[in-house]
């Protein structure tokens, strides 16, 4: 098989790839010939795409090595006088930089919805704490002043004292009042004394 074919251009390697293809399939040495004449058709399918990709690859190794000269003529003084890199073309250039406004795009998105789903999560710990105390629904609609790096201990410390103060509240604003409903001087001073601020 090697000597019948090897006018078409095959290495040695890939006449034995077929060869041992071929060995599967015969059975009797009086089927050698046959096998060996039945694959010549297949073989010259193969060669006449070898010689298709090898001229492409001539065209387009010429059509590469003519931009690299124009590219470094360009680069020496004998261009237009662009002030393009002389290491990239102007296509490419134009193209990373619109990759590069498309990821700065997408990068700015990602990063707004990470920073809501963090002050979401954070919205969710604090009133999922605030509830665990036993703060009211309506002291928590009028906020807390939480600093925004404060961690879980520190918004558990906070929200303890919200609570502690709201007790104490609570618990004092049932002073009796004395006469007609105005308070007198102590009973003031006695809820003044007992506020938190």
């Amino acid at each position: 098989m090697k000597t019948k074919y090897s006018n078409l251009g095959f290495n040695a390697k890939a006449l034995d790839g077929v060869a041992s293809v071929l060995e599967k399939t015969i059975t009797e040495e009086s089927q050698i010939d046959d096998a060996v004449a039945n694959v010549e058709g297949l073989l010259k399918v193969f060669q006449a795409e070898n010689d298709r990709q090898r001229t492409e690859y001539s065209a387009l190794k010429s059509q590469l090595d003519d931009l690299q000269k124009k590219q470094s003529q360009q680069g020496n003084g004998g261009g237009s006088g662009n002030n393009e890199p002389n290491d990239e073309p102007a296509w490419f250039t134009e193209y990373k930089k619109q990759q590069e406004e498309r990821y700065n795009a997408m990068k700015q998105e990602s990063d707004t919805l990470k920073l809501e789903k963090a002050k979401s999560a954070r919205a969710s710990l604090i009133t999922s704490i605030a509830n665990e105390l036993g703060i009211t629904e309506q002291r928590q609609k009028e906020g807390f002043l939480i600093a925004d790096d404060m961690d879980e201990a520190g918004i558990r410390s906070y929200l303890g004292q919200v609570r502690q103060n709201q007790l104490d509240i609570e618990g004092k604003g049932k002073f009796p009042l004395a006469g007609k409903g105005e308070a007198t001087k102590e009973e003031v001073d006695a809820i003044v004394s007992g506020m938190n601020f």
